[in-house]
């Protein structure tokens, strides 16, 4: 879920009891731009996969996986995560989310029209100055992650290939709320249903559309009814 900081997230506990019940009738992968730790840790159930950094370090039963190239990177990224501290860290509401594999800059409670310029400017320079580095924007945050040809997309496929899931056996199903979920999105859509989680419409790799989580619980309840 999206949330004014990221610390605040919360699984509700239908949705809990939900994601259990779809568990032990199918494969289920939590993908999230979170660490993986952070995801396992909100979530809290055994059994399913876990993909978390966009998909850089994955876990499951069985299975596991990081990016070695990015690996490499990260005493990068821990480097300009100290930078931000000193330059952007005195901006009132900034927050600073620091994962293995990148480095988020929410700006959603900053005041945008004193600020976001000086902000965009700064995490820009990062970027240009560290060509190991590429910038994702996302819901009011830039994103310094590994420059490495690795998202959500390719994290779903990995999961399918070391499953040995046959697209064509199989119908996959996708939800999420987020731009990053986009590569997924273009993944899944010829080989499965891509669905979108946002309160208007928008422009979307997506097939379908729900509102909120709560239409998505409901889309549960009906996919566990019918099979």
């Amino acid at each position: 879920p999206i949330v004014e900081r990221p610390e605040l997230a919360v699984l509700s506990s239908e949705m809990r009891d939900l994601l259990t019940v779809l568990s032990k009738k199918f494969i289920v992968a939590i993908v999230s731009g979170r660490s993986r730790e952070d995801v396992e840790k909100l979530v809290g159930l055994d059994g399913i996969f876990y993909a978390g950094s966009h998909g850089f370090d994955i876990k499951g039963p069985g299975f596991s996986k990081t990016q070695e190239e990015a690996e490499d990177i990260i005493p990068v990224i821990n480097k300009i995560t100290q930078e931000l501290k000193q330059e952007l860290g005195k901006i009132p509401g900034l927050l600073l989310e620091e994962k293995r594999f990148s480095i988020a800059v929410h700006y959603r409670l900053v005041d945008e029209g004193k600020y976001l310029s000086k902000i965009e400017r700064v995490v820009t320079h990062k970027v240009q100055d560290n060509p190991q580095l590429r910038l994702m924007h996302g819901k009011k945050v830039f994103e310094l992650l590994p420059k490495i040809d690795w998202n959500k997309g390719k994290a779903i496929r990995w999961i399918m290939q070391a499953l040995e899931i046959d697209w064509g056996e199989y119908s996959v199903i996708y939800i999420g709320d987020d731009v990053t979920d986009e590569d997924a999105f273009r993944t899944i859509r010829t080989r499965g249903t891509a669905i979108l989680v946002s309160e208007v419409p928008k422009i979307s790799c997506a097939d379908f559309f729900l509102k909120s989580p709560q239409e998505v619980a409901q889309f549960f309840k009906i996919l566990l009814d019918k099979c």
